[in-house]
């Protein structure tokens, strides 16, 4: 073999191995580029913590307002009848309801357990007398749709106040004014009155219905 072939083939051997070895490093250089350019982002677990901040904000805040709307509409409701010069604050409407609701738990004690003295102490004294009155005992006798005798108070207590009230819910109030109340049950849009109260040196007692 001459000597310029042989110098030739080392020569042509030489090229191929650097240009081989330049590919190599760029494609070493290319994935190593590849590779960190993922790690240069934002890192993901600072997204979540913003996206919870405004959807617990957005969850929360209405459910704080529906109790003061609906606590409005009803103070409304409760006012609507009452002449505009008596004013009636919605701390002593909230304050009456919250009264008038554990007095109403009280009497229906004494319905369940038949206790008509303790029914007595909540009634008011102008009550009292209308319902002693024979006269009267004898009208509602003879209005009611069984026949039972009406002799005293007490009988009007088991025979009529108990069976048109036992069981029943109260929902709400309304004022006739500042010291007389109807508790009523609200359905179908109605107000249907189950109780009066009225309040006599600042204690809510039970008013009986009179015969019109």
């Amino acid at each position: 073999m001459g000597k310029f072939k042989f110098l030739g083939i080392i020569f042509f051997v030489l090229t191929v191995t650097v240009f081989a070895g330049c590919s190599s490093n760029k494609t070493e250089v290319a994935v190593q580029e590849e590779s960190i350019a993922p790690v240069q982002e934002i890192p993901e677990q600072e997204v979540p913590v913003v996206v919870a901040e405004e959807v617990k904000a957005e969850i929360v805040q209405p459910v704080d307002n529906v109790p003061e709307v609906v606590q409005d509409a009803e103070y409304l409701r409760s006012i609507a009848t009452v002449s505009s010069a008596e004013e009636i604050s919605v701390d002593t409407f909230n304050q009456d309801k919250k009264d008038i609701l554990e007095l109403i738990d009280q009497i229906d004690q004494t319905m369940q357990s038949n206790n008509y003295n303790k029914w007595l102490s909540y009634v008011v004294p102008e009550s009292k007398v209308y319902w002693q009155n024979r006269n009267n005992l004898n009208s509602i006798q003879e209005r009611l749709p069984v026949k039972v005798k009406i002799s005293s108070m007490q009988d009007y207590f088991k025979y009529v106040f108990v069976p048109s009230r036992a069981g029943r819910n109260v929902d709400e109030i309304r004022y006739v004014s500042s010291s007389l109340v109807k508790a009523v049950q609200v359905k179908d849009n109605r107000d249907i009155i189950y109780y009066t109260f009225e309040k006599i040196d600042g204690k809510w007692m039970l008013k009986l219905d009179t015969l019109s």
